[in-house]
């Protein structure tokens, strides 16, 4: 899951923030500044006489990840950023970016726990505490930061895609699933996937009008034979129909 997220989501995330900040943010957590050449001393001189500079302080953790690995220097230089407030959200969640992309999980939890309650919609935020939650298997905080990321995205589809992986994962056919499904099917309306996948589900929850609705023009584009799922769900609906109202009929 996380994979998909980080190939797809960084994508849609910087077509579709709301600010010139979010999507500068998301264009550096793709890694572009992680290739800009910094010589160790300019970089020491540098850090020395602007030490509130958030690309001096980045490039200064990137050396240190190079030279040194992972290890206790990261969490450190994460508390001392949070506790001293030098760097703006955006900073910190390029940082913490960072530290993920590079497996140190434990580092940019540390940043997206910080961040996100005060990131003021900060899209990328969200995005970096939804790969976090799902490196660490935390899928209650996975499934807050996806409603955060729906609640401030311009395009939140990647963020019901995380929702609908998510509750995939868990075999949960709940509200929120039902939810994130109808948005896709509604948003890629020449993608058939999401709406016999959201006919299932109404199925599987009992909803058989529903589930028949979905899958009804589905049908329609699948009579060549290649939508024999569809048509069994859909004929499955159909007795389920039948006999609900033969009981009805007899009582």
């Amino acid at each position: 899951v996380d994979d998909w997220l980080y190939k797809n989501g960084t994508q849609d995330c910087d077509r579709d923030c709301h600010s010139p900040e979010d999507q500068e943010s998301v264009r550096h957590s793709s890694g572009c500044f992680l290739d800009i050449p910094f010589p160790k001393r300019s970089r020491n001189h540098g850090g020395a006489a602007c030490p509130d500079d958030p690309e001096i302080w980045l490039a200064a953790l990137v050396s240190a990840g190079r030279n040194k690995g992972a290890g206790a220097w990261a969490a450190g230089e994460v508390r001392k950023a949070i506790t001293e407030g030098r760097f703006s959200t955006d900073t910190l969640c390029r940082a913490g970016d960072y530290f993920l992309r590079n497996g140190m999980v434990d580092e940019a939890m540390l940043v997206a726990r910080d961040i996100i309650p005060r990131c003021q919609g900060l899209v990328s935020a969200y995005m970096l505490g939804l790969r976090c939650a799902l490196q660490k298997r935390d899928a209650a905080w996975a499934l807050e930061c996806a409603r955060l990321g729906i609640d401030h995205a311009l395009d939140p589809a990647v963020f019901y895609k995380a929702i609908v992986q998510i509750k995939t994962i868990q075999e949960t056919p709940d509200a929120d699933l039902i939810s994130a499904l109808e948005f896709l099917r509604q948003q890629y309306p020449q993608d058939a996937e999401w709406a016999r996948y959201l006919g299932q589900v109404y199925f599987q929850r009992g909803d058989t009008q529903r589930a028949f609705q979905i899958l009804e023009p589905v049908i329609a584009q699948e009579l060549s034979g290649t939508g024999v799922r569809s048509l069994l769900l859909a004929a499955e609906s159909v007795r389920l129909r039948s006999e609900e109202h033969t009981s009805e009929l007899q009582s």
